[in-house]
């Protein structure tokens, strides 16, 4: 799994997609592991259905896990990055909301705050969550290995976020 995420975040797919499917094939109601592999599908290319159902997997296995923990910040960001990734803003916001403020000093959990809403194409909340995730000690190392941030590293009120810690 944490392999399917270091070649997810430097751009490399193939290997990716091969780390996650091994990751599935050990626990295959691993959430992160169906999110990480729909992530992967959409950022290769791979036909939309095929994306938006290894989506909805990734979210149908939150679910109960949800339920049970309904305060875990990862969890709960994890899943509305999912949905943001669908498009599904009216599901994807309040779950984004709940984990940044469950967990307003945890880096991980603001960095898939601010991703989150950069896939709803809210340039303005995904900066202000990315300057909290950097506030909080997210490397902009890490950050700039990120294939998905391109076009937000691009903004430049992000160089401005980036310059205040150097």
């Amino acid at each position: 799994m944490n392999l399917g995420d270091v070649f997810l975040d430097e751009g490399k797919y193939a290997e990716a997609k091969s780390a996650f499917e091994h990751a599935i094939n050990l626990r295959p109601d691993y959430y992160r592991a169906w999110g990480g592999l729909a992530t992967v599908y959409r950022s290769s290319g791979v036909d939309r259905a095929k994306v938006e159902e290894t989506y909805r997997k990734a979210i149908s296995f939150t679910t109960d896990l949800r339920k049970q923990t309904p305060n875990d910040p990862y969890l709960l960001a994890d899943a509305g990055d999912y949905y943001a990734a669908l498009g599904m803003e009216r599901e994807s916001t309040p779950l984004l909301q709940q984990a940044a403020a469950l967990a307003p000093d945890k880096p991980n959990v603001l960095y898939e705050v601010a991703l989150g809403y950069d896939r709803l194409h809210k340039r303005d909340q995904a900066l202000l969550w990315i300057d909290k995730a950097v506030a909080a000690g997210i490397t902009t190392q890490f950050l700039g290995q990120v294939a998905e941030l391109s076009s937000l590293r691009a903004d430049p009120r992000y160089q401005a976020i980036v310059n205040k810690i150097h």
